[in-house]
């Protein structure tokens, strides 16, 4: 397991995402249901692939709804630490130790436990607060992200602000999680020979930023380590940057 220590939703976030399969999106590799390969990996495969040829995320809307999301999460969380008395790590992204793939947990608990976040607005929350939420209702997603965080539970809250939050302990499932992590394997078996019949037919990816600030020398993009960097030209860059531009 590797963590990450940044903001989930900031460039460096988004840039460790890049062309790999994540926890939120399982669903489009396994079905929920019956846990067999999902018809919709194909799609997803040719989004993350197309991040890897263009190094730019496929999708960096963020509406209005997703930032209230975050909103509501912070909230939750503080609502969280206050009822069970232990103090939560907010990480920004956790991967896998080949980096293969990843998750962005709402927040860490301990060596062995994690939070999931769902605000769904007040229906959601009514249907929650009546157990009519479905039993498979985003299993593979934390299921998922205890493989990847090595937790043995998950705690999925259903929030709202003007109303009393639903904790759901989720234990951890061996059987879903070998399930996920062979069918992720196999996505990403698929994906490896797809990229190579790219390369074959010509195609060329863009190249890839240089350790370990993510910039690369063509595009002036920002470092993503802001640790020691220095702006020059309007651009923020680390010593190894600087050097390779020889600025």
């Amino acid at each position: 397991m590797i963590v990450y220590e940044c903001e989930q939703g900031t460039e460096e976030w988004l840039q460790l995402r890049l062309g790999i399969p994540t926890a939120s999106r399982f669903d489009k590799i396994l079905t929920a249901k019956k846990l067999e390969f999902s018809k919709q990996s194909a799609g997803l495969m040719d989004e993350l692939i197309t991040e890897w040829l263009t190094k730019e995320p496929f999708d960096t809307g963020k509406s209005q709804f997703m930032e209230r999301g975050n909103e509501l999460e912070s909230e939750a969380l503080a609502e969280y630490e206050l009822e069970k008395g232990t103090p939560v790590r907010r990480v920004g992204f956790v991967t896998t130790d080949d980096g293969r793939v990843g998750c962005s947990p709402d927040a860490l608990v301990g060596c062995e436990g994690g939070v999931e976040v769902k605000s769904m607005g007040m229906k959601g929350q009514v249907a929650a607060a009546l157990g009519r939420n479905s039993v498979n209702e985003y299993t593979l997603q934390i299921q998922g992200c205890m493989w990847i965080c090595e937790a043995q539970w998950w705690d999925r809250i259903y929030y709202h602000p003007t109303q009393p939050s639903i904790i759901e302990k989720v234990w951890r499932d061996q059987d879903i999680i070998d399930r996920i992590e062979e069918a992720v394997a196999t996505f990403n078996e698929k994906m490896d020979m797809a990229r190579e019949e790219l390369l074959q037919k010509g195609w060329t990816p863009k190249p890839d930023p240089c350790p370990p600030c993510k910039a690369t020398i063509d595009d002036g993009r920002w470092c993503m380590s802001r640790n020691r960097t220095e702006k020059i030209n309007g651009i923020h860059m680390c010593e190894t940057h600087r050097r390779l531009l020889n600025v």
